[in-house]
């Protein structure tokens, strides 16, 4: 049984990339733990809530044995937060799995955790600024749907979210 932190943001997260997984790791018997910028209520991008049992910043990357990141626009603020990139880099330094969904690599990439690994992230014709972020911090981008290099999981977006929960439990 592990201990997985799973971190959203706490506005616009999208919904299936963190409900899907979820409950794919519950179960199969692994305890999850929620995470977001604050201690209180997130909403997802499809209208769902969950409440965040732990804000980021007290978070002791130590006490769980993996991280998984949702997706969504909301993704993009918590790439912009120097205590989420603290915390995302100190699972990357002490070894522990990571995972994270659509626009949440990155947070991967600014976290220094992609640098010289192969990865993918949410794009289209409207948005390459993802692939972008990934290949300026050391990514090397791909575009198929769910990456693996080593312990780190990459994944493209919400259609993927059922077996990017699939893949990650064969990571722990």
């Amino acid at each position: 049984m592990a201990k997985i932190l799973y971190l959203i943001a706490q506005n616009n997260f999208r919904d299936e990339e963190y409900f899907e997984p979820r409950e794919i790791f519950q179960r199969a018997g692994h305890l999850v733990a929620t995470a977001s910028v604050e201690a209180k209520t997130c909403h997802g991008m499809l209208g769902r809530t969950v409440v965040a049992n732990f804000a980021i910043g007290d978070v002791k990357p130590q006490l769980f044995d993996a991280l998984v990141i949702a997706g969504g626009s909301g993704a993009r603020d918590l790439a912009k937060n120097p205590v989420v990139l603290s915390v995302v880099s100190s699972f990357d330094t002490i070894g522990k799995p990571i995972a994270a969904i659509c626009l949440a690599p990155e947070i991967l990439a600014k976290a220094g955790v992609l640098k010289g690994k192969k990865a993918t992230v949410f794009h289209d014709s409207l948005n390459s600024d993802s692939i972008n972020t990934l290949k300026a911090n050391g990514a090397k981008f791909l575009p198929d749907p769910i990456v693996r290099d080593g312990r780190i999981l990459t994944a493209k977006g919400p259609q993927f979210a059922k077996h990017f929960g699939e893949e990650f439990l064969k990571l722990i």
